[in-house]
């Protein structure tokens, strides 16, 4: 609220005497006045010499102006009492006060000097208007209340002020804000408690059902959170667009606010949105590894289970959070080699999706690795050797997975690869210590497989190796490029499926 020499010139105006101003000189300024500087002149923007020291809190220098003739009676947004509440110079509203300033106490709107003190958040200014009788449920320009203006700014004294002084608590915005959601959702903790003396509604929502709890949730503002908690009316499971606020806090990776929440008592089981996850599922789908760890520490049920059957480890794996999945995986609470309805596990999941960390940290967490699809065919190794994830299947080999286990029909890892033509995962399989003497029931090896197949460059790859005696590690890279099914595409279709919520989140709340 501070203007500049330049901004107030006028070209009557003798330059010196503004910097005499600005600069606080009082003997240039009583020269100036002497020499019948007109002290009401009008400047640039519509403010007086007088407004300009009030502004700043010179208080001789607004003395001086008075006792030379200046009129402290203007009223409007550039007034000597406008400028000196919004910069919070309660000695400078005093003198004006005693030089005949009018109070101004009907006013309203944004060139109140009471809406911009509690909007400025000067406490001392606010207590000295309510004295002189300004209205404490006074409003801006659109419809603000003082109130609500203070505490979404966090102004907890002035809030006070405004409270004694009968502010109405009840007050809500067209979309059903209150001052106490707006101090939550800046995480004004001290405004809260004030708000919290009065007999404020801790569960009142806005008009798309949030409430003060959610939002102070969503945006991580722990000391907001720890206050509202405080309050015994706070109802902590309702619900804003069917989450919790534990839910909400989960899902945004707030893991102090998660574990005040379980502290206090917050329900961890409660099934929320439309997959009817709990709290700890979408902790773990999105990766949120701090809260995760904390609701290991508040014993949660670790195996909690979607409709689908996906548990926390599952869903953690099948996004690649190997964070969480080595967290769950350590726990003795988690139960590894839980299937979804669809009878896939999370090392499958991962194995599928190529997810390599997660899938070597199941393998060394002696998951079952000899598991297998419904239809006994595929275990995680097969998966991850038919949607070509070469990566993959090296880590799960240096994790210790046994490489020679078949399936129902005697297939081995090698075999399908050698089948498929996968000429990088054959020599990764070979380098690892796949044995290419294993038979399968139609006594075939996997060079013959990929003879049969006229997968002839993959045959002679597998070759070599007999040839040279490598079965075990050592050997040749192989010069081909890769098979066109690497990458994306997978030859079984084993495929994962996801909660079911957009990419961008739950709700995107």
């Amino acid at each position: 609220f501070s203007l500049s020499l330049r901004e107030m010139r006028t070209p009557s105006t003798a330059p010196s005497f503004l910097v005499a101003l600005q600069t606080w000189d009082l003997n240039s300024i009583r020269s100036h006045l002497d020499g019948n500087v007109d002290t009401n002149e009008v400047l640039e923007h519509g403010i007086t010499a007088l407004a300009f020291a009030a502004s700043m809190g010179f208080e001789d220098g607004v003395q001086i102006l008075l006792a030379a003739g200046a009129s402290p009676k203007e009223e409007g947004p550039f007034s000597p009492l406008y400028l000196a509440a919004a910069n919070g110079h309660k000695s400078v509203i005093d003198i004006l006060f005693e030089a005949g300033a009018s109070s101004q106490t009907n006013q309203t709107g944004d060139s109140s000097p009471f809406v911009i003190a509690c909007q400025e958040g000067h406490a001392p200014v606010v207590e000295c208007l309510l004295e002189r009788g300004h209205n404490a449920n006074a409003q801006s320009n659109s419809g603000l209340s003082v109130l609500y203006l203070s505490a979404s700014r966090g102004h907890s004294e002035v809030v006070k002020h405004l409270l004694k002084g009968g502010a109405d608590i009840g007050f809500k915005t067209p979309t059903g804000s209150s001052p106490l959601f707006m101090a939550a959702q800046g995480g004004h903790a001290e405004a809260i408690k004030a708000l919290g003396e009065t007999d404020t509604d801790f569960n009142a929502p806005r008009n798309d059902g949030a409430c003060p709890i959610h939002i102070a949730a969503r945006l991580g503002h722990l000391a907001a959170m720890c206050v509202l908690l405080e309050n015994k009316q706070v109802n902590m499971e309702v619900r804003w667009n069917d989450l919790t606020a534990l839910f909400i806090a989960a899902q945004h990776g707030h893991s102090p606010i998660v574990a005040q929440l379980l502290k206090k008592g917050a329900n961890w089981r409660e099934a929320c949105g439309p997959c009817r996850a709990a709290p700890i599922h979408v902790a773990a789908e999105l990766g949120n590894a701090a809260v995760v760890e904390v609701m290991i520490a508040s014993s949660v049920d670790l195996n909690a289970r979607l409709t689908s059957g996906a548990t926390p480890l599952f869903l953690a794996a099948q996004n690649g959070h190997s964070l969480v999945v080595d967290l769950l995986a350590k726990s003795n609470a988690t139960r590894l080699n839980l299937t979804r309805n669809a009878g896939d596990t999370a090392l499958m999941i991962a194995a599928q999706n190529g997810h390599s960390d997660c899938a070597a940290c199941l393998v060394a967490a002696k998951v079952d690795t000899r598991k297998s699809t419904p239809n006994k065919k595929m275990t995680a190794l097969l998966i991850a050797v038919a949607a070509n994830n070469v990566e993959t299947v090296k880590r799960m080999a240096q994790a210790g997975i046994d490489l020679g286990f078949s399936g129902k029909d005697g297939q081995t890892a090698l075999m399908l690869a050698a089948e498929l033509g996968f000429d990088e995962m054959v020599h990764a399989l070979l380098m690892s210590g796949a044995s290419f003497r294993s038979i399968n029931h139609d006594g075939d090896t996997a060079k013959d497989i990929a003879e049969k197949h006229k997968n002839h460059y993959t045959a002679s790859l597998i070759e070599s190796f007999e040839k040279y005696g490598l079965e075990g590690g050592g050997g040749f890279a192989s010069s081909r490029g890769s098979s066109s099914m690497m990458g994306n595409h997978s030859a079984v279709g084993w495929h994962g499926q996801a909660m079911g919520y957009y990419p961008g989140g739950w709700y995107g709340y």
